[in-house]
């Protein structure tokens, strides 16, 4: 919390939200676009930031990015072309909303939607308390965790159970391929 306090005058100067807002109106009309995914505008934008102050440049990529997210569910609901991959479910509801003649109310829905789900503020304020309670994890929670993921998955392949927990172990087997990430060394690389 203490960070957050110490730097957000540097986030509230002038200079920095005329970046922030056209930032976000320059990820609309990214994400509305077909074909070009809010991966790709942060790609394109990257070499900008170069030359930019490291804080104008954060400010710059994630509004292009969440705006660019948000602007994706524009060509999904009027055109049924998702703009961005994360508008596909948008896509399902949205556009028999258009053909009804509330396209108005589906971009409204999926705005609010965003600014809610987007979920930048929970983040602001959750995310330190949370690292804290995950650094406390030891050897037998990361097992248990590993443990619940293979019943996920168990339990999301409805009817092949069997195929699921056999996918799941294949998984784990081969992301013991390769370098350790906690020691460095390569296991089983032969």
């Amino acid at each position: 919390m203490e960070q957050l306090l110490t730097y957000l005058p540097d986030v509230l100067t002038w200079s920095n939200l005329l970046v922030l807002v056209c930032g976000s109106i320059g990820g609309l009309f990214f994400g509305a676009m077909p074909g070009l995914s809010p991966t790709m505008a942060v790609a394109l934008l990257v070499p900008f930031t170069f030359y930019m102050p490291p804080v104008p440049s954060l400010l710059l990529l994630g509004a292009v990015y969440t705006s660019a997210v948000a602007g994706g569910s524009i060509s999904a609901i009027l055109l049924s072309i998702p703009g961005a991959p994360a508008s596909i479910a948008t896509l399902l509801d949205g556009y028999p909303m258009a053909k009804q003649g509330r396209a108005q109310e589906a971009l409204y829905t999926t705005f609010f939607s965003s600014l809610i789900g987007g979920g930048a503020l929970a983040l602001i304020f959750l995310t330190p308390p949370m690292s804290e309670f995950a650094m406390k994890f030891g050897p037998s929670e990361l097992f248990w965790t590993t443990v619940f993921g293979i019943t996920v998955i168990a339990g999301l392949s409805s009817g092949a159970m069997l195929k699921g927990l056999f996918g799941g172990a294949l998984g784990l087997l081969l992301a013991c391929i390769g370098e350790s990430n906690v020691t460095g060394e390569g296991r089983f690389i032969f």
